[in-house]
């Protein structure tokens, strides 16, 4: 059962569809959002709390919170 998953992940017309959508979310990220938005939601991604971000660019972690509520807001 595993290798079979493994093989439906590796479709190259899945892959494809993956990439498709990859891009589509990086256009809508880049048309939507402020810089702020940005930095903050990539920070989040890459794993930083609320706190380690409001530190990175000086902001409180409400401001933190707000932008994040926007991104989700905005990307949906």
């Amino acid at each position: 059962d595993e290798a079979k998953e493994i093989a439906v992940q590796e479709n190259p017309e899945d892959l494809y569809i993956d990439q498709e959508g990859y891009h589509v979310m990086l256009g809508k990220i880049e048309v939507n959002l402020s810089e702020f938005e940005k930095n903050v939601l990539f920070s989040y991604l890459d794993g930083n709390s609320y706190a380690q971000i409001s530190t990175q660019f000086g902001a409180s972690q409400k401001s933190v919170d707000n932008a994040l509520q926007r991104v989700r807001r905005k990307l949906k």
